[in-house]
């Protein structure tokens, strides 16, 4: 189960709607076993915990080192497929009568 990691210069959590609001040089991270997956950076990140959908604004706000122009930035990293069960051989036939071959 990924887990998530956020900051910002301020954070609100709406705890009926399960929103969280990250607002001014918000990050967003999600980490599957431990290693960064997909990140977000913005001036505004909102976060849904039931659906699992965030939505990244931009703009001055956002303005940090590693983001000098406030532009939303998003890595997002592709996702595994779980494995495919291989075959076990060709599917058996019903015979309607048994013969004896010699």
């Amino acid at each position: 189960m990924p887990t998530l990691h956020g900051s910002a210069t301020q954070i609100r959590y709406d705890g009926r709607t399960d929103v969280l609001t990250f607002t001014g040089k918000a990050t967003l991270d999600r980490l599957s076993d431990g290693r960064l997956t997909d990140r977000a950076q913005g001036d505004v990140i909102t976060y849904n915990d039931l659906t699992d959908i965030f939505t990244v604004v931009g703009g001055k706000g956002g303005v940090a080192p590693g983001n000098p122009t406030g532009r939303v930035r998003v890595m997002l990293a592709p996702r595994t497929a779980p494995p495919v069960a291989k075959a076990s051989g060709p599917a058996l036939k019903v015979s309607p009568s048994m013969e004896a071959k010699p």
